[in-house]
């Protein structure tokens, strides 16, 4: 499973993008995808003014794209936007309560407790996400919820872990008719005394907001993607003021004047690129994941297709 892209205020991006802003975060096809949600959803502009607005953005602001070559590409965005029944996504916060982390807080074990947190976070986004539809559930593998907690389990002892939250009733654990799984706390509550307010920063990292909130003294944030990060100082005695995805992205543009920093439209983190790059669109780990995502899919379809001649 790749990693996990929340998104919480999309009509900002999508209003950036039909503004021609920002426009270096994406290739041409991405940004045509962003500009047709919009047009369809907020300027309720049906199939023919779509099309003829997306092809004046494309001739103004990537005029090096053949709009012959890629003709049926943007028409099929096109259609697929007034089937997508996804509606734009505008969170503003994801809200945790204080029974919810009472509830939490006293199961007085450390990894546990993150376990919890991130699933709990995880559920009442997709709540948010989807107006409640599906409840306080969330689709999420056991390798990737340890992953996303920092919580280090043998894989094979996980399912045993998880099941003993089951056991003292804070959660459930199913599978829908694709054999996904679904993990839902039984403890999560539509209201309640707010004490967090989970926005995208903190959704960089769960079990550093979790952590931030118990030790506020050892966590701070990082300057530039304002994610948590533990309270330290380098070699020379001066605090860290970013984490170790900007410091990294900070000290290679530096070191070569060549090269410029963009934000990775997949997880969002700031990766380098040439100053020539006005096409890539996803960091490094992002582009390896979508290639075996495209390559898991290619093998899907071909035995699909040689099943379908038997």
């Amino acid at each position: 499973m790749g990693k996990y892209n929340f998104k919480f205020n999309e009509l900002a991006d999508l209003e950036k993008v039909a503004n021609g802003e920002g426009l270096e975060k994406y290739n041409a096809m991405t940004a045509v995808s962003m500009l047709s949600r919009y047009n369809y959803f907020i300027r309720e502009m049906d199939y023919e003014d779509n099309k003829r607005n997306i092809k004046s953005f494309i001739k103004v602001f990537y005029p090096d794209t053949d709009l012959n070559m890629f003709a049926s590409k943007i028409e099929s965005i096109i259609k697929s936007v007034g089937k997508d029944k996804n509606k734009i996504i505008n969170i503003e916060y994801v809200p945790i309560t204080k029974n919810e982390l009472e509830v939490i807080k006293s199961l007085d074990n450390s990894k546990q407790e993150k376990i919890m947190f991130v699933l709990l976070a995880l559920a009442k986004y997709n709540y948010a996400k989807f107006d409640g539809k599906y409840g306080y559930s969330s689709y999420i593998d056991f390798d990737q919820l340890f992953k996303m907690a920092r919580v280090a389990v043998p894989a094979k002892d996980r399912g045993m872990f998880l099941h003993d939250s089951v056991l003292q009733g804070l959660m459930t654990i199913s599978l829908d008719n694709k054999a996904n799984t679904i993990m839902t706390p039984t403890f999560a509550e539509d209201s309640g005394d707010v004490v967090l307010k989970l926005a995208e920063p903190e959704f960089n990292d769960l079990a550093y907001t979790y952590a931030s909130y118990k030790q506020p003294h050892l966590y701070r944030r990082c300057t530039a993607c304002r994610t948590y990060i533990r309270n330290k100082k380098d070699s020379n005695g001066k605090e860290i003021r970013l984490c170790s995805n900007c410091r990294k992205a900070k000290e290679q543009k530096e070191d070569s004047p060549s090269v410029k920093l963009k934000t990775c439209c997949k997880c969002g983190i700031r990766y380098v690129a040439s100053l020539k790059d006005t096409t890539s669109f996803l960091c490094a780990d992002c582009r390896i994941n979508q290639k075996r995502e495209q390559s898991a899919e290619r093998t899907r379809r071909y035995r699909q297709k040689s099943k379908d001649e038997e």
